[in-house]
């Protein structure tokens, strides 16, 4: 695990964790997690992923637009802001509208132009939208993929469950601040929840226009020292901006762009995103891998649980079995006197048909023509081997009504047909009853032998405890890298 998790942070070996992972997920038969682990395998290919963060009317959509250069994401439509909206790359540039499975209209999905999206928001019913994708053939987008994440101060939960579910999709966050009251209590509220989620934060000031600069430099200590406080840390140095201004100077308007302060967010962009891309992709996968595992954890110790008790009570089930050979070697016997008893009428049976063959014939010339032992031999099992089966299969339960598994009927015909054999080319019985012991007294040794061997087999490997125990160490890997 060291070599395919690097403790360094370094770049797993994901060609053989994911298989292996699969392999576990299918032995588990969690669907579940063996479709995660499908869209990890996917997700290795695709650009470092940021979600937008930020409480109601932080500026977020705004700040989008500013970082692609084109004023694409939809601001100011109050009903979408409970769905995530993901731009990434396409040649060609489209919106995808994805609704609810279980949503009333027929319609599951909507592929309308970009410019058209808006309208389309509009004139939906934005309560069954599940998500927004926003595709565009900016070169920007083939670095990051961006989400934009509803507002956590929202009266609608919704809002905030589904800013939340961004944690889990994104690599990293950028969290926008109002310059005006930052980091109120229910900011820090929000990331702590990011910070236990490992999930990497970059924190940025925005608005920072509606502030005087000295204003605006109490505000920067004030961030820092809560920060420090809380234990809170942003992925780089915290940074003031005005998403605003920033757009207008992208769209054409260069003072606009000048007093924005994007020249110090781009260089964070290009240098701490863009240029770490590859450490925070692995970081994102490491923790939705280790997701992965904690689901398939839960179902692993279920299943251990449940071949514990199994093999435990086939522990217990092979000490019965040992004192019943015990037992029945004490009392071989009676046991053998029992046995034949129970076997006199299809032994008298037996008798008849030898009787039958042999009648006015010499004795001594009918025991020695091989045609005659082959057919005392097949009559003998015809007629004793099921019967002999029985009543030694009666004899390994004991006073317990079950039968023993490995010595039923069926299981012991192989050692009771041995026997029979024996003892029909040896003469067979020479009365209706005393003639069977050397049978029946063959046929409980054997069968005492047989519970033995029973007894003392091996219990079922414990493949279960393994797989926990593997699983257990795969999660704490993935927990292990450098933070």
């Amino acid at each position: 695990l060291a070599t395919w998790i690097p403790p360094s942070g370094a770049p797993s070996d994901w060609t053989k964790l994911l298989p292996r992972l699969d392999r576990h997920a299918r032995g588990l038969h969690a669907l579940d997690a063996t479709a995660k682990v499908a869209e990890l395998a996917v997700e290795r290919s695709r650009p470092v992923r940021v979600a937008i963060v930020g409480e109601f009317n932080a500026g977020k959509s705004t700040f989008i637009n500013a970082v692609i250069g084109a004023d694409i994401a939809p601001t100011g439509v109050l009903p979408t802001t409970a769905t995530l909206h993901h731009l990434r790359y396409a040649p060609d540039p489209f919106a995808r509208i994805q609704f609810h499975p279980d949503a009333p209209s027929e319609v599951k999905e909507r592929i309308v132009p970009s410019s058209e999206l808006r309208s389309a928001l509009k004139a939906s019913d934005t309560s069954w939208v599940k998500r927004v994708e926003i595709l565009q053939p900016i070169a920007s987008l083939t670095r990051v993929e961006i989400l934009d994440t509803p507002g956590f101060n929202a009266p609608d939960t919704r809002h905030t469950e589904a800013a939340r579910s961004a944690f889990e999709e994104a690599d990293a966050a950028i969290w926008l601040l109002d310059a005006a009251q930052p980091l109120k209590q229910s900011e820090r509220r929000i990331l702590e929840e990011a910070k236990a989620t490992s999930l990497p934060v970059q924190i940025l000031i925005n608005k920072a226009d509606r502030l005087t600069p000295d204003d605006l430099g109490r505000v920067m200590t004030a961030v820092n020292e809560a920060l420090g406080e809380t234990g809170l840390r942003s992925w780089a140095e915290p940074v003031a901006l005005s998403a605003r201004l920033a757009l207008a100077g992208k769209l054409g308007d260069e003072a606009a762009l000048a007093r924005s302060g994007w020249d110090q967010v781009q260089k964070l962009l290009d240098e701490q995103i863009v240029g770490r891309s590859d450490e925070l992709k692995e970081r994102g996968l490491r923790r939705r891998a280790g997701r992965v595992v904690s689901l398939m954890l839960e179902r692993a110790r279920e299943h251990a649980a449940e071949e514990r008790s199994s093999i435990e009570a086939a522990r217990a089930h092979a000490q019965e079995l040992a004192l019943r050979a015990a037992s029945l070697e004490r009392e071989a016997d009676d046991a053998a006197q029992v046995v034949a008893g129970a076997l006199a009428g299809a032994a008298a049976a037996f008798q008849r048909d030898l009787d039958v063959v042999v009648t006015g014939r010499d004795q001594k010339q009918a025991a020695s023509d091989p045609m005659l032992l082959r057919y005392r031999v097949d009559r003998a099992r015809s007629r004793l081997a099921a019967p002999l089966a029985g009543v030694l299969a009666s004899l390994a339960r004991g006073q317990g009504t079950a039968d023993v598994p490995g010595a039923r009927a069926e299981d012991l015909l192989p050692v009771v047909h041995a026997a029979v054999r024996t003892f029909a080319a040896t003469g067979g019985p020479s009365d209706r009853s005393g003639g069977l012991l050397p049978l029946t007294r063959s046929a409980v040794a054997s069968l005492v032998e047989h519970l033995m061997d029973l007894a003392s087999a091996p219990p079922a490997r414990g493949q279960a405890e393994g797989r926990v125990a593997e699983l257990e160490a795969i999660q704490r890997a993935l927990e292990a890298h450098p933070s």
